[in-house]
């Protein structure tokens, strides 16, 4: 866990004041160790957290002539092989680092070096020969990397608070970036938006050259062309657990005494768990923190899994008390709204575990590479549904579904039967997007002031987002490109941003063993009724760990790592929220329709409906707002 910052400078050299104020805005990312590197044309800054050769490995790294200039934030999980092929090539090492790694590889073999090297990363390398730039990101995005370009200025940074702190760069709302979050269930802005103009997120898989003026993005990694492959079901399960075990052991690289393990009790934290503690000495230490409602509790299940794997396992409960402090602290370190209340726990969990490791490993991206998510089921049920009449579906059940009594429970019966008959009459991509949002598409006409609406940009709006990576992967079927699409937009923009947002707040390093690339296309290449066999989720996994497991876990229904913000809006948030959604607020602020706000908060107050997501996305909007516009 790192933190990188640049500029390149067209007009003048760059001001080491300014790149140090940029580098300070990201301490948190690497507390060990900072440094800065400055020619007449560019300036490269970085943030370490130190895992592999803490003592030799300070970024700047120069490859030996000192042309080639690299910052960087990951981890190569392959760099010693790499290593070794580079130094039978003449190359010379001055660190036990993957940084220098990756220098050489990239002196070696250009851009191409990325096919090689298997890892989460962000990356930044300046040729001071050519006076070009060359900045990367992972697969996946599990590395975040910002840039804005604007009057010959190009910067780059790890976070969008490093490039606001340049002198230069102002503040602009972007209303596209606006709209966007709204229109997604995980209240994120997806890639390449960002809630402020002129400043932009680098999409995984991606890489960007800037020269001479001119940026120049390309992909170098997508999972479109992945081909199917002829494989019985038996030996499908026993290559697929082959590669996750070797994904789990490859990245358990560094001084194993560093290393924990998430476990919320899921079958995906479990499993990796399970894996890791193969190979790590004596009994790995493993996290989970719970909520005093049932619903939302997951402690009981954790201990089960930490008993049978067995983990030296630590639990901690989130007390109501910590919830506001703990929203403050992170509205003030979000530079983007973020409104899955996932946030929260996840931050919590990434602090408690930074007590006793630097590094912790995730299930992260189990759902959505192996179908886990409750919409799935949907989807399948939706396919038998619309062969009913459309007047019995319309004027019957959708009413009907409506009167149900609003729950503040976890993913409760009418929660699900609402969201699912919203999506009615609508093409996939559109109706998952529906299903995950917090308001129809008729509710966000309702929410903007009409003059919002109009500076929307059609090519920018969420519904082209969703139906663009819809068709992206049509080669594949519709379960396929439901997957698709949630890796593209659900994973990489809120997943792993929160992932990477709340453990870097806590100065933990999180490694996510599902997504390695092999192992993803692996799984990509199996029919998808491997996945979902009928509406049992999962199925390729449960089967693969059925040795690895309690019963009991494998078998347990998806809870998800939520927070009951519904009884917290009614109950310790709700002066906070009534304050920060007040009428006349709403009203000076130019963005949204103030009757429509009160409407839905009287009817949360009342019990009438469970508002939850949209009262949720409004308010963690207004938190951010306050920390970067008040």
């Amino acid at each position: 866990m790192c933190g990188l910052c640049g500029i390149v400078n067209l007009k003048k050299a760059p001001a080491k004041s300014s790149l140090a104020r940029m580098n300070k805005a990201l301490v948190h990312r690497g507390p060990d160790q900072g440094g800065l590197f400055l020619n007449k044309r560019a300036g490269l800054g970085s943030r370490r957290l130190s895992i592999v050769d803490s003592q030799g490995g300070r970024q700047p790294i120069f490859n030996e002539d000192k042309s080639l200039v690299i910052v960087y934030n990951g981890e190569v999980y392959n760099h010693l092989k790499l290593k070794n092929e580079l130094a039978k090539k003449g190359h010379r090492f001055q660190t036990e680092t993957d940084t220098e790694t990756i220098l050489h590889l990239y002196e070696e073999e250009g851009e191409k070096c990325l096919q090689k090297i298997r890892g989460m990363f962000a990356l930044a390398i300046y040729d001071q020969t050519r006076e070009q730039l060359f900045l990367a990101r992972d697969h996946f995005g599990l590395k975040p990397l910002h840039y804005y370009f604007k009057n010959g200025l190009f910067l780059f940074a790890s976070e969008i608070k490093a490039l606001l702190a340049h002198p230069q760069v102002n503040k602009r709302l972007d209303l596209d970036g606006l709209n966007q979050y709204f229109s997604t269930g995980f209240g994120c802005i997806p890639a390449p938006l960002t809630v402020f103009k002129d400043i932009k997120k680098l999409l995984p898989g991606h890489y960007l050259i800037f020269s001479r003026g001119r940026i120049q993005i390309r992909k170098y990694w997508t999972l479109e062309k992945v081909k199917k492959i002829d494989l019985e079901f038996p030996e499908a399960k026993k290559e697929f657990l082959s590669l996750l075990k070797k994904s789990v052991q490859e990245q358990t690289m560094a001084d194993r005494r560093v290393f924990g393990s998430f476990l919320s009790g899921g079958i995906d934290s479990s499993v990796i768990a399970a894996l890791a503690s193969q190979f790590i000495p004596g009994k790995i230490k493993t996290f989970s923190i719970g909520f005093p409602q049932a619903s939302f509790d997951e402690s009981s299940y954790a201990q089960k899994a930490a008993q049978f794997i067995p983990t030296e396992h630590h639990h901690r409960f989130f007390s109501q008390k910590e919830i506001l402090p703990v929203l403050e602290h992170l509205a003030k370190n979000m530079d983007e709204p973020l409104a899955d209340s996932s946030l929260l726990p996840t931050y919590f969990l990434s602090k408690f575990t930074r007590e006793q490791v630097k590094v912790a490993f995730s299930g992260d991206g189990g759902d959505e590479l192996l179908g886990g998510y409750p919409t799935y089921q949907a989807h399948q049920i939706y396919s038998f549904y619309q062969k009913a009449p459309l007047f019995l579906r319309q004027k019957i059940i959708q009413p009907l579904v409506q009167l149900l009594p609003a729950s503040f429970a976890n993913i409760s019966l009418d929660y699900q039967l609402k969201r699912f008959v919203s999506g009615d009459s609508l093409i996939p991509p559109i109706r998952h997007l529906v299903w995950l949002a917090p308001f129809s598409l008729t509710e966000k006409k309702e929410l903007f002031l009409p003059a919002v609406r109009r500076k929307f940009n059609p090519q920018k709006a969420p519904e082209k987002l969703f139906t663009d990576y819809f068709q992206q992967g049509k080669n594949f079927d519709r379960q396929d490109r439901l997957q698709y699409l949630d890796l593209k937009t659900y994973l990489g923009d809120f997943g792993l941003v929160k992932a990477d947002r709340a453990s870097n707040l806590a100065s933990l390093e999180v490694r996510t063993p599902f997504l390695q690339p092999q192992l993803v296309e692996f799984i990509f290449s199996l029919p998808s009724k491997f996945r979902l066999k009928g509406l049992t989720t999962k199925y390729l996994l449960k089967e693969a760990a059925a040795d690895l497991l309690p019963e009991e876990i494998i078998k347990r229904k998806k809870k998800g790592f939520g927070s009951p913000i519904a009884l917290w809006i009614n109950n310790q948030l709700k002066d906070l929220i009534e304050e920060k959604l007040n009428r006349s607020r709403i009203k000076k602020q130019g963005l949204f329709n103030p009757h429509f706000v009160s409407q839905l908060l009287e009817e949360h107050f009342g019990q009438q409906r469970n508002n939850r997501m949209k009262i949720w996305s409004l308010f963690m909007f207004q938190l951010w707002w306050d920390n970067w516009w008040k």
